[in-house]
């Protein structure tokens, strides 16, 4: 039988990875499909698979129906999410009336309303884990700490670059599920507060593997990387051992890092690492369980100091949001030297706990504006307006400096690329 992995057409780029459900980010990247490589991974042992990652190759609808109509795949499995669902479900039954498939959809969005989408006759609802599901079709017992390594060579993975360096570049799971709770994220109810780190040795084999396909570019795609130092350590002494020559980007939180685990993973490779800051106002952090103190803060100064690049993630609307308590937001991210930051406007995803306590309060039922630059909920503050105006105040102020490091830190041979994700960047801020 012959099964599809499919990253579903859209009218835009979005991504579908995780609890990545957005539109492309800052830097204009599609990210390459981890969960349907793992999925081709383990049902290539069994079955024909053939992945397709519309997003990424361009494919529209009709063109994707007249694929179908000449290779007839038995069974469709579907990345959804929740900006993309309404869109996901008439392209399934677009294709349902071209071939007989049975089509299998999975995400947070199909986890949380598996009641809901499982009226449709011809679709079956992964609820959690789509790889326990896969592995169940070739009578495997799922681990994840046992998965094959993702099916990569089922990719173009050319289609998938690095930003501002430009070069090919895949996802590496090394952990699934996150401790925190933070009221915006939808992980804590896929994980439950769990956290599953995979072997070391296990990881650093599937590097030698990425290696090996000539690929020297890495997203460590995790929640919280740095969850546990020692982990993190151990991972980067491996690499450095066996050097490994891989550069990598990584998410972080501003209290589970320090300077000396910071240093190691600079020499292991580590080039760029993202912080959730989310607020420059303490009560808000601890409205949203963010759990951390703004005094916490210093340690990106500390990964400036290692030339490392650092990036900001901000978020406007949280509850007990004030146009004062944005201001203080914005004036935090000025003053952190951040190289970049991304502003979010607070948007209550189906399974955060930020869904249940709002639900109520959202103004639209168009699932396509729940996406972080519309404002799905009603109240007297344009967050909008804010958002565009942290872009403007941001990126508008310390260019030359903010330039400088960063053609230091990735090299004068990717100017151009550089100059080109400046451009993108600039003009979509003033086109706002």
């Amino acid at each position: 039988m012959k099964i599809w992995l499919l990253n579903p057409p859209y009218s835009e780029p979005v991504i579908r990875e995780g609890r990545c459900e957005q539109k492309a980010n800052l830097f204009h990247t599609s990210y390459p499909p981890l969960t349907l490589a793992y999925l081709g991974s383990i049902l290539k042992q069994k079955f024909d698979v053939k992945i397709i990652d519309c997003i990424a190759y361009d494919i529209n609808v009709k063109k994707l129906g007249e694929m179908c109509r000449k290779e007839k795949p038995g069974k469709i499995f579907l990345s959804v999410s929740t900006p993309t669902i309404d869109y996901d479900l008439k392209v399934i039954n677009y294709l349902n009336k071209i071939n007989n498939s049975e089509f299998i959809i999975f995400g947070f969005h199909a986890t949380y309303f598996s009641k809901e989408l499982s009226k449709y006759k011809y679709i079956k609802v992964i609820k959690g884990e789509p790889e326990k599901y896969a592995a169940e079709l070739i009578d495997k017992k799922y681990n994840f700490n046992n998965l094959p390594f993702p099916s990569w060579d089922l990719i173009d993975i050319s289609k998938y670059k690095m930003p501002l360096i430009n070069e090919n570049f895949v996802l590496v799971k090394p952990q699934k599920g996150c401790p925190y709770s933070c009221t915006f994220c939808v992980t804590p109810s896929y994980s439950n507060g769990k956290v599953d780190l995979r072997n070391v040795d296990s990881v650093l084999n599937e590097l030698r593997y990425i290696k090996k396909l000539g690929i020297n570019n890495v997203i460590f795609f995790a929640d919280t990387f740095t969850v546990n130092k020692e982990w993190v350590k151990k991972l980067c002494e491996g690499i450095i051992k066996e050097n490994l020559k891989i550069r990598w980007v990584c998410n972080s939180r501003v209290d589970t890092v320090d300077y000396k685990t910071l240093r190691i993973m600079k020499q292991a490779g580590l080039w760029l690492i993202s912080f959730g800051i989310e607020s420059g106002d303490q009560k808000i952090l601890d409205n949203c369980k963010k759990q951390i103190k703004l005094s916490e803060l210093e340690i990106i100064n500390k990964a400036n100091s290692l030339g490392l690049l650092t990036f900001g993630h901000f978020i406007f609307g949280l509850p007990g949001e004030t146009k004062e308590t944005i201001k203080k937001t914005i004036d935090l991210s000025k003053s952190l030297n951040l190289d970049f930051s991304a502003f979010y406007i607070a948007t209550p995803f189906p399974g955060s706990e930020l869904y249940e306590q709002v639900k109520d309060n959202v103004k639209t039922e168009d699932w396509s504006k729940f996406e972080y630059s519309t404002q799905v909920l009603s109240g007297a503050i344009n967050f909008e307006a804010w958002q565009n105006k942290a872009y403007k105040e941001f990126y508008l102020n310390n260019k030359i400096r903010r330039l400088s490091k960063i053609i230091k830190i990735v090299g004068l041979k990717n100017m151009l690329n550089i100059l080109s994700v400046s451009m993108k960047t600039y003009f979509g801020i003033i086109k706002k």
